[in-house]
């Protein structure tokens, strides 16, 4: 416990000696532009600097274990980059057992690799050079959220995609506003941009104590030294029409504004704004933590406001931004200049399904978490192409698309990765019972005996519905898919698998509202509040 003091006490200190210099040196667009630039020219540089720093220099390092039980050293690394270039080397890497699995990176299950076994804890993948000026976690939508140390320096190297992103999108004249629960991170990555947000609103209550803290201070500091800082202010999830009003009002006022909120978040807003008769021309969403469909882009388009992707991960910061020219909703630009990602193939759960898993790597050292090769419990589309749009212009060529996690929900042997729910509860079920996207969710339960529960979720705000035709619609439309999914179909609704309950859909901790969902236990919301 004294430790802890201690450590929290030197944090404080170096956050008030530093925030300074940090809120007085915003990033512009053009410089970084030519920063990230210069980082791919010396990309193979800072890879090869980031091996050498962070993991060779230090013997407790997970991935030194295991570059060693494959026999490779830092020469041997050197030469793999003069020949194979980044991404080849991370294959042959990987290829040789030097990668870390989702669960292995969060310390649930030991790593074996041949007949070597190696037992990892999440702390042991901090980077050992950061001290950090802020405490913070991760959301815990995949899991319990775990603590995460970052320092001002990571997030000045975050603030040059965010820079970028509002250049491309053409977002600078567009006031800034976050609603999301972990709120801290970026108030700061946007100050640093140039784009302090004017309001942070957070979804669910209460706000983490330490989260409260440290805002609050950041808000004193800011008074001191003459920078404005947002302090929390809470607006429900599940009253979506007074943010729709809000926004709509600040844009009437000849301001547009640019709210960065959750996917599922952005799309109940625009529902309620159109239920509400708002038209929200003047709008823009950065929307993160969740697919970006076509359905939830009708959505958000058909309410006059726009929405640019952001792709990051806790551990690595913002890794993407939604390209200008996309070919699918969600496909982003990845930041090559900070990051390598290679894919790998790996069965989902218990299923023979296999995915090619994304596996990241990050160059940062100023990165609250050293990454090499580790999985992001995510796959998609990777490919490289010229678009045309400023980040393509730069030298970032490399698009990800049609990103879904494959970690959730496998029920009676049969696993959601790779099939057509997503197009059923977000395209089919609503147009043909009603609602939006965001009124419908599968969540698998866990009752007692261990037996798993399928409970389809029918938000109350969809109004009247016949159950059996909805349980009945669904398998139905799973029918009309692939091999698997008339599978599936058969399987679930033999065994009894699945059934309809009116409530609220499930949020995470993090005011997510995923289409899938995992739960230990029933859970029963409170019945919806009407938009005011």
């Amino acid at each position: 416990m004294a430790s802890r003091w201690l450590r929290d006490v030197m944090m404080v200190m170096r956050l008030t000696r530093d925030f300074r210099s940090f809120y007085a040196t915003p990033i512009i667009a053009k410089q970084a532009a030519e920063t990230i630039k210069h980082q791919l020219v010396t990309r193979d540089e800072r890879f090869l600097g980031m091996m050498e720093r962070l993991i060779f220099r230090h013997p407790r390092s997970p991935y030194l274990q295991l570059l060693r039980a494959a026999g490779c050293e830092l020469g041997d690394i050197r030469k793999l980059v003069t020949t194979k270039g980044v991404e080849g080397t991370l294959l042959q890497l990987c290829a040789a057992g030097v990668y870390i699995t989702f669960d292995e990176f969060k310390g649930r299950t030991d790593v074996v690799r041949g007949s070597q076994r190696f037992a990892f804890g999440e702390p042991d993948f901090d980077n050992p050079d950061v001290s950090g000026h802020i405490g913070t976690q991760t959301g815990g939508s995949r899991g319990p959220g775990t603590p995460l140390k970052l320092g001002l320096a990571f997030i000045a190297d975050r603030a040059l995609a965010t820079a970028l992103a509002y250049e491309a999108h053409g977002l600078n004249d567009y006031d800034g506003a976050l609603w999301q629960v972990s709120g801290i991170r970026p108030i700061l990555q946007y100050t640093k941009a140039g784009k302090a947000p004017i309001a942070w609103f957070h979804p669910v209550r209460p706000l983490p104590l330490t989260s409260r803290s440290i805002m609050w201070y950041l808000w004193g500091l800011g008074t001191l030294f003459g920078y404005s800082v947002p302090r929390p202010v809470f607006l429900d999830l599940r009253d979506p029409g007074r943010m729709a009003l809000w926004l709509a009002r600040h844009a009437q006022e000849g301001k547009p504004i640019c709210l960065t909120a959750n996917a599922s978040s952005a799309v109940r807003v625009c529902a309620a704004a159109k239920t509400m008769g708002l038209v929200l021309h003047g709008v823009a969403f950065i929307v993160i933590g969740e697919p970006y469909t076509d359905a939830r882009k009708r959505i958000v388009e058909d309410a006059g406001a726009y929405a640019v992707v952001g792709y990051g991960l806790n551990e690595a910061g913002t890794v993407g931004f939604g390209c200008r020219e996309p070919r699918s909703p969600d496909d982003v630009h990845l930041f090559s200049n900070a990051y390598g990602l290679i894919q790998q193939s790996r069965r989902v759960g218990d299923s023979t399904l296999s995915v090619d898993a994304f596996l990241m790597t990050s160059f940062l050292v100023s990165g609250p978490k050293v990454l090499l090769n580790v999985e992001s419990g995510d796959y998609g589309v990777v490919e490289k192409r010229s678009c045309g749009c400023l980040f393509g212009e730069l030298g970032l060529e490399t698009h990800l698309r049609q990103i879904r996690s494959f970690e959730k929900l496998t029920t009676e042997g049969m696993t959601f990765a790779k099939t057509d729910l997503l197009r059923i509860l977000e395209d089919v079920l609503p147009a043909r019972f009603g609602g939006a996207s965001t009124d419908y969710q599968l969540v698998e339960e866990t009752r007692e005996g261990g037996l798993a529960q399928l409970v389809l979720i029918v938000s109350p705000r969809v109004g009247a519905v016949d159950e059996v035709m909805v349980q009945r619609t669904f398998f139905d439309e799973l029918r009309h898919g692939g091999w698997s999914e008339r599978l599936m179909a058969g399987m679930w609704e033999r065994a009894g698998a699945l059934i309809v309950r009116r409530q609220e859909p499930i949020m995470t901790k993090a005011g997510k509202i995923l289409p899938f969902h995992v739960t230990r236990r029933p859970v029963l919301e409170p019945p919806a509040r009407n938009p005011r």
